[in-house]
């Protein structure tokens, strides 16, 4: 099942199970940027931009931010652009679901690298301590590319992995739909497999994003219920393999995914809306209108 058709069937209240894809073997992907200005849009590696993924117009869009004006789109030739992350240089990755993840310097509009995937990358991220590159699968696996280069290890999940985080200390996170609600596997640095990861504060949501927020991780919870209406992003203490929640941002609004940058976070919502909230208030701030029509991956590089 496609990733874009199990999360609308989230969305409109038909369930959160997501369909294993297995046996397929490795597509190759090609991705064409032609740019609409010079190929640097940044005069400096400092400036902040964000990126915003768009599954069914095979967009990214590249913000000045806080500014909001669109200044770049990094157009995918074949395949859906799904999660995008960024190392500690500000490249950006993003994982395109029908095989590959494409690589760009900050500010750039053509692509410098690209790797091949044959499990259907939906989310990655990047490994603070060693550069290496993970991508969840929709596969039910998680692939890591050492240094971002190169051939995989491939390390099997319980579930359907959506969305992955490292944290500062290389302990890798993923997050998948699974009972009672929110399921979390943890990678342990330098460990062989992947691990439950329990936490009290279970829910009947289905997941829109993870991301490690300071000394806290935040997970996001798409409403699983028809309608527009609501999400949450809750913070967890983590030590080990345990977290216990300690505070919750209620979103008014659709949740597909969420970048915390600072005092706001923002989220797609599967349309052409991204909305900036006050974090963690859950404030609105504003709302960004992107050409595209279903809003999903969200970054901020700086």
């Amino acid at each position: 099942m496609n990733s874009v058709i199990s999360r609308l069937m989230r969305t409109a209240g038909l369930g959160a199970a997501v369909g294993l894809l297995a046996g397929c073997g490795a597509l190759q992907q090609t991705v064409a940027a032609p740019p609409q200005i010079p190929a640097q849009v940044t005069s400096s590696a400092e400036s902040a931009l964000l990126y915003v993924s768009d599954q069914y117009s095979a967009k990214v869009y590249v913000y000045s931010y806080p500014a909001d004006r669109l200044i770049a789109t990094l157009s995918v030739s074949s395949g859906e652009p799904e999660g995008l992350c960024a190392d500690h240089s500000g490249h950006v990755y993003v994982t395109v679901q029908s095989g590959s993840i494409v690589e760009y310097a900050h500010g750039g509009t053509t692509p410098i690298k690209t790797l091949l995937d044959k499990y259907y990358p939906l989310a990655c991220s990047v490994d603070p301590t060693t550069g290496n590159l993970a991508v969840a699968n929709e596969s039910g696996n998680v692939s890591i590319f050492p240094d971002a280069t190169g051939e995989a290890t491939v390390y099997e999940t319980a579930l359907v992995p959506e969305f992955s985080v490292y944290d500062r200390a290389g302990n890798l996170f993923v997050d998948s739909s699974g009972a009672p609600g929110i399921r979390i596997e943890e990678l342990p640095k330098g460990g062989g497999s992947f691990q439950d990861f329990t936490y009290h504060g279970r829910n009947n949501g289905s997941p829109a994003g993870l991301q490690w927020v300071a000394h806290r991780l935040a997970v996001g919870s798409a409403s699983p219920y028809q309608g527009q209406c609501c999400g949450r992003i809750f913070r967890f203490a983590v030590a080990g393999e345990q977290g216990k929640k300690v505070a919750t941002t209620h979103i008014p609004g659709e949740l597909a995914n969420f970048f915390v940058d600072r005092s706001v976070a923002i989220v797609t919502t599967y349309t052409d809306s991204v909305v900036i909230y006050d974090y963690p208030s859950g404030r609105r701030v504003r709302t960004i209108k992107e050409p595209g029509e279903s809003s999903f991956g969200v970054l901020v590089s700086r």
